[in-house]
């Protein structure tokens, strides 16, 4: 077999070497050999173009970078997701398992976890000995609110590949957390090492640990577990723990299911917001207030954060918003999750932010709200 023939195989072998699905391709002790993968894989599409296997590993790659990996690479983020989304248009040309299960990460991303569940389906077929599929199907089975057909999936993922690892422990963790059986929860969610240099396990399994130990008033141990996961969030510069974080990463179907997590966090002491993030002269609107105020109808204002843009959203009586801000037009979800405002969108996946009353303005008056999601300032006016 020609040497770039081999390229998937040798980078699938070194996935599957590391400690979870989740970490899939090359974690960032491995960049170098990721740059030699990436060589390998981008040879063989120049050979042949229908190389779907090879385009979807490297576009795994892709959506796996870190800083480290994406300096190795010498690429900026803009080029990172370009890389990612257009090796997944190649590999939907001739989809393999890999493809699948990279897009049903990106469709649980994007609060579309039903089509998850149906393109992880379609990798069974075309492979049912693929390990990673079952994971990848248990994942998705749990965030769309079916947490006991989840586990029965990581128990397919454990008989076609047997063996804990990490990530096994974190999603049997997690399907047990969503039936409310915290103490099992813990019990598997303890077995993940913070010590290990896979951050994502880390940062997916600490929440939930965090959670599930508030919810068993072990706060102490709750308080010790917060204190870990603020060390790994903080290794990946993402800033403290908060509640906006959480429904970012952690995207269900279900209110009820966010709502078990961060009622857990909360009463395990994380904040609402990033800190410093909270505006002044604001007045924080709750879940129903936001809906009333924003869904089915259109907004106009500005973007203040990071850059002073033209702000405008049209929302639907069923969540659908067309939002433009500046020259940029995205089409996507919205809805109302606790009293938090989420959005999804094809390339930017699940936000959520704080909408408050801008008590500095008179009421009436252009700028009267204020949205806050993580990195971003919003300041509109409902206009029809």
């Amino acid at each position: 077999m020609p040497r770039v023939h081999i390229a998937t195989a040798v980078c699938r072998r070194r996935r599957s070497r590391k400690s979870s699905a989740s970490a899939t391709c090359w974690r960032a002790r491995f960049d170098v050999s990721a740059m030699k993968c990436a060589s390998y894989l981008r040879q063989a599409l120049a050979l042949d173009a229908d190389f779907g296997a090879a385009a979807a590993e490297l576009a795994w790659l892709h959506w796996d970078a870190d800083d480290a990996r994406r300096q190795a690479l010498g690429l900026g983020w803009t080029e990172i997701d370009d890389e990612l989304y257009g090796n997944l248009a190649i590999a939907a040309g001739n989809p393999s398992p890999g493809y699948y299960q990279l897009i049903s990460e990106l469709l649980v991303r994007e609060h579309r976890s039903d089509e998850a569940v149906a393109a992880l389906q379609k990798a069974i077929a075309l492979d049912p000995s693929d390990s990673w599929t079952y994971e990848g199907l248990s994942q998705a089975l749990i965030f769309n609110g079916r947490p006991a057909e989840g586990r029965t999936f990581l128990e397919a993922a454990l008989r076609v590949d047997p063996g804990w690892t990490e990530w096994r422990h974190y999603q049997a963790g997690l399907a047990a957390f969503g039936q409310g059986r915290y103490e099992e929860a813990v019990a598997q969610l303890e077995q993940v090492d913070v010590r290990s240099p896979n951050p994502w396990t880390k940062f997916y399994g600490l929440h939930v640990l965090v959670a599930a130990l508030a919810h068993l008033d072990r706060l102490p141990e709750a308080a010790s577990a917060l204190e870990q996961l603020r060390s790994v969030l903080s290794e990946r510069q993402e800033g403290q723990p908060n509640l906006l974080i959480a429904q970012q990463f952690f995207v269900y179907k279900r209110q009820e299911d966010i709502v078990r997590l961060l009622d857990g966090l909360r009463k395990a002491g994380v904040s609402e917001l990033p800190a410093g993030m909270e505006p002044e002269s604001a007045e924080r609107m709750n879940g129903v207030d936001i809906g009333n105020l924003m869904i089915g109808h259109e907004l106009t204002g500005r973007q203040v954060l990071p850059d002073v843009l033209a702000y405008h959203s049209v929302i639907a009586a069923d969540g659908s918003v067309t939002r433009t801000v500046g020259e940029e037009v995205v089409t996507g979800r919205m809805w109302v999750q606790g009293d938090s405002l989420c959005t999804a969108y094809p390339r930017k996946l699940t936000g959520c932010g704080a909408v408050f009353r801008n008590l500095s303005v008179t009421p009436g008056a252009p700028n009267e709200y204020i949205l806050l999601p993580r990195f971003k300032r919003y300041e509109f006016s409902v206009t029809k």
